[in-house]
């Protein structure tokens, strides 16, 4: 967020734009932007390299369908291989999209599963019911 911040203030405030001069204040903007995007990418190896953690216990737990962990964890190679597209190959912004849509599309199953159907109960999931110990 600093690089957004950075990118508005030295567009904005006069002041930088009277001490570089109104194209260098411009540039030092976009690049300040630019910077924001692939500080974006170097998160995105983090967004990704969670997906297996919380993919796997989806599928195996008999909790949720059995695909929605299968789409998480296709999620992360999704993002990771996203970030060549942004960082390495300039202009190839949209593949950058388009590779990493299975994991924004898995993310979104899951909050939908969550707010619409919910966990299902270990009854429901077929598991035994636990019974305490006297």
């Amino acid at each position: 967020m600093l690089n957004h911040a950075a990118a508005v203030t030295g567009a904005t405030d006069p002041g930088h734009a009277a001490a570089l001069g109104a194209e260098t204040s411009r540039a030092m903007s976009a690049f300040f932007l630019e910077m924001h995007g692939y500080g974006y990418a170097v998160a995105q190896i983090f967004f990704g390299l969670w997906l297996p953690p919380l993919g796997y216990p989806v599928l195996v737990s008999g909790y949720f369908p059995r695909w929605l962990g299968v789409l998480l964890m296709v999620g992360c190679a999704g993002y990771l291989a996203g970030i060549p597209f942004t960082c390495v190959i300039p202009g190839a912004d949209i593949w950058a999209t388009i590779v990493t849509l299975p994991a924004l599309v898995a993310e979104l199953s899951l909050i939908g599963w969550l707010l619409i159907k919910g966990v299902r109960s270990p009854r429901d999931a077929g598991d035994p019911v636990p019974v305490a110990a006297p």
